[in-house]
């Protein structure tokens, strides 16, 4: 199992040791003194920008404005299919808010939920480069509104309409199996 797997199922190993002390039913977590298995960080690879360019003219019109905006933010997919108009500030601060994401898993609705991490919600500024691919791409394809569960209050999901910056032609939100299927004929 790799690195951060064997972390996380001992995480819970030590929440479920340490419940037992507090209940009685051991005098002392077997859990201490184990040593975890170090987690490598990959290093992040960011292509050259003759290399996105061609990224970006392969994909399908449509779909173009995806490269700028991460390259121009570093938004994750889910970040980027779950962003609304709403999320854009192209005036005063020139920036694109993150504040959910899409979800999209096999044999359910695509959902919005709320970032993966509480670090992940922030606010990116923009370059004017960037600013005017999304411009240009909401003038060729206005944002449709789309009926989607939005879970980013999970005390309190709801039905509601959303403005997504980017969707398939018939106007439903970007799977994750959708984008693969344009992504990788592009890479």
């Amino acid at each position: 199992a790799r690195a951060s797997t064997v972390r996380v199922k001992y995480s819970y190993l030590v929440s479920i040791m340490n419940a037992a002390v507090l209940d009685r039913v051991i005098t002392s977590s077997p859990c201490g003194g184990v040593r975890l298995p170090e987690v490598r960080k990959k290093e992040v690879q960011i292509p050259e920008l003759a290399v996105l360019n061609v990224l970006r003219e392969t994909l399908p019109e449509r779909f173009r404005a995806v490269v700028d905006l991460v390259a121009g933010s570093g938004l994750r997919q889910g970040e980027v299919f779950g962003l609304e108009v709403d999320g854009l500030d192209f005036l005063r601060s020139r920036s694109v808010g993150v504040h959910q994401q899409l979800i999209t898993l096999a044999n359910q609705a695509p959902y919005l939920d709320e970032p993966k991490t509480a670090e992940s919600e922030r606010v990116v500024p923009l370059a004017q480069v960037t600013l005017d691919a999304l411009a240009k791409h909401l003038a060729l394809h206005p944002a449709r509104t789309v009926t989607v569960t939005d879970r980013t209050d999970p005390r309190k999901p709801v039905e509601r309409e959303a403005r997504l910056v980017f969707t398939l032609d018939d106007g439903s939100p970007v799977a994750r199996h959708a984008w693969s299927g344009i992504w990788a004929p592009a890479a």
